[in-house]
């Protein structure tokens, strides 16, 4: 089942009309409301769709460009090509691509790779939105991911959108980097990476 989330570019009658008053009468809008409302515009400007066969060579790169061509965890090493994803686009322009791994009969599915072509434009939620719409339609009861002990920046994303703990491999890292060597032994912030941290959420 096909998941598109399409959202209308434009923007509100009344949002357009509080714009043009403002700049009538020479208020500047508070720099946070600047910066919800860009991310707001930057969202309605994307749509997610399924990546399709034609799409394949751009999202190779695409991965390339973010380390991920090869995933290694839990002592697997898997390449997300050869798992479905959805893609958020606009204009042509790949701006983020989320790859998952369903169980044959849905019981389960895994958010193996999510990346963004830049942070805080909205392009994870849409797309964690996205496949939780998908997992929904398909009776799914838990949808799950591993980071490492480094990635803070993905353990807050995640845990502010509903997922929770629930596990610490502890130095599984040492297996994924003998399986994936160039995984470096520091990470994010200079910090050793030595733990696969599991999270999930479910229903």
């Amino acid at each position: 089942m096909a998941v598109l989330v399409l959202v209308k570019l434009g923007a509100e009658q009344n949002r357009i009309r509080q714009h043009v008053n403002q700049l009538v009468s020479g208020q500047q809008a508070q720099p946070g409301h600047r910066v919800a409302t860009a991310r707001r515009c930057y969202r309605e400007a994307m749509k997610v769709r399924p990546r399709e066969a034609a799409d394949r060579s751009a999202a190779m790169a695409f991965l390339a460009r973010h380390n991920h061509a090869r995933v290694a965890r839990l002592g697997k090493l898997l390449e997300p090509l050869d798992y479905p994803a959805l893609l958020a686009e606009a204009d042509g322009e790949i701006l983020g691509m989320l790859t998952y791994v369903p169980d044959p009969g849905w019981e389960q599915c895994e958010v193996l790779t999510l990346h963004a072509t830049a942070q805080w434009h909205g392009v994870g939620t849409t797309l964690i939105e996205a496949v939780e719409q998908l997992a929904a339609a398909h009776g799914c009861a838990r949808l799950w991911l591993i980071t490492t002990n480094d990635n803070v920046d993905a353990l807050r994303f995640y845990q502010r959108r509903g997922f929770q703990l629930a596990a610490v491999h502890r130095r599984a890292v040492d297996d994924s980097r003998r399986l994936k060597p160039e995984i470096p032994v520091a990470g994010a912030y200079g910090i050793p990476m030595r733990d696969e941290i599991e999270l999930e959420k479910r229903p």
